[in-house]
């Protein structure tokens, strides 16, 4: 009788040419092992020697002397209004400008999504008279 695929309620003996028992498995990783959740002692992959480097997405921004008005949060702005921040001039192409949330030059980048950085600025404005 061949043993069959689909498991019964008694064990099967099956017939080995050797008495010793046999070893199912390994010490070896296999690809069908899922990650284990704890960290390895050396990384997965090795660096490059070569790291690959972006281009600009975008070229330097022109400098244009004195700079407009500081950006003031909660300040409402006006579209095509410009502004100053840390030397950079942007220019307001929304009506949510003047929020805490797009101020601009930030490390989140929100602000991309209502001004735009228009070129550097040094000093300020000399007034102009009427």
């Amino acid at each position: 009788k061949l043993p069959s695929n689909s498991p019964s309620a008694t064990p099967t003996q099956l017939s080995s040419e050797s008495s010793s028992p046999t070893i199912m498995g390994s010490d070896e990783p296999s690809l069908s092992q899922k990650p284990s959740h704890s960290p390895t002692v050396r990384p997965s992959s090795n660096p490059s020697d070569h790291p690959i480097t972006m281009s600009p997405s975008q070229q330097p921004i022109m400098f244009m002397g004195g700079c407009p008005e500081q950006f003031e949060p909660f300040t409402s702005y006006i579209i095509n209004q410009k502004v100053s921040r840390n030397g950079v001039i942007y220019l307001c192409f929304s009506t949510n400008c003047g929020s805490l949330l797009y101020t601009p030059g930030l490390d989140s980048g929100q602000w991309r999504e209502t001004w735009e950085m228009v070129g550097s600025c040094n000093g300020s404005f000399a007034p102009t008279s009427t």
